[in-house]
């Protein structure tokens, strides 16, 4: 067990350990161009790992003719403010930077059965590309929660210590642990919501849309 004190513990504005600065929150979005596989056929793609429920009723067999692979991806680096008072063999940090990129990388995947250019890959393609705007548009919408979350963090710990200078090594863990807490809150948070928006436009009415288009 780690116990250091945080800024609630000193109420003295003339104490030595205090950030210089605002630490700077920069929250943003990040999508890859989107990649294209028209390779595989209907089995190799029922046989990928997917988290979509079929609309279908269990005694129906089904193949799936195309999908979008995705997710988020979310990464997170910061760099922390260091004040030292070496007559006291003792340092306080804060957090000068912190930057989380919310990261997408979809895959369209349609059956190599349709052939490019043909209504059936076609009218596919436009309903996976749905499914990728599902994931932007969740992303985006949770830059400002994410931003607010790691303001909630900073004003309840404007700084941590004073420790002796050989602490260093826990406090950066400890700093650390704080930014990872809040990103694993987010995505269990937002897996649940994409898989509720995803599972939306993959009903019926949409397939039954597809293959009407096609005929």
């Amino acid at each position: 067990m780690f116990i250091l004190p945080t800024s609630q513990s000193y109420a003295s504005d003339n104490f030595w350990c205090v950030t210089k600065r605002p630490t700077s929150i920069e929250v943003i979005t990040n999508s890859t161009e989107i990649k294209y596989d028209f390779t595989k056929d209907k089995s190799e793609l029922t046989s990928l790992d997917i988290d979509t429920i079929s609309p279908y009723s269990e005694n129906i067999k089904t193949e799936i003719g195309g999908l979008m692979k995705g997710g988020f991806n979310i990464n997170h680096i910061y760099d922390y403010g260091v004040r030292t008072r070496n007559d006291l063999n003792q340092i306080c940090l804060w957090f000068d930077k912190i930057k989380i990129s919310i990261n997408l990388e979809p895959t369209i995947f349609i059956a190599n059965k349709y052939k490019k250019g043909s209504c059936k890959h076609n009218e596919i393609i436009i309903h996976e590309l749905e499914h990728v705007k599902i994931d932007q548009d969740i992303a985006k919408s949770y830059v400002p929660i994410i931003h607010r979350k790691i303001e909630e963090l900073i004003n309840s710990n404007s700084f941590y210590g004073p420790v002796e200078q050989n602490k260093l090594p826990e406090i950066d863990e400890y700093m650390r642990s704080t930014i990872k807490n809040i990103i694993d809150d987010f995505k269990i948070e937002v897996n649940k919501v994409r898989k509720l928006k995803q599972a939306q436009i993959d009903n019926l009415d949409e397939y039954n849309k597809i293959i009407n288009a096609c005929k």
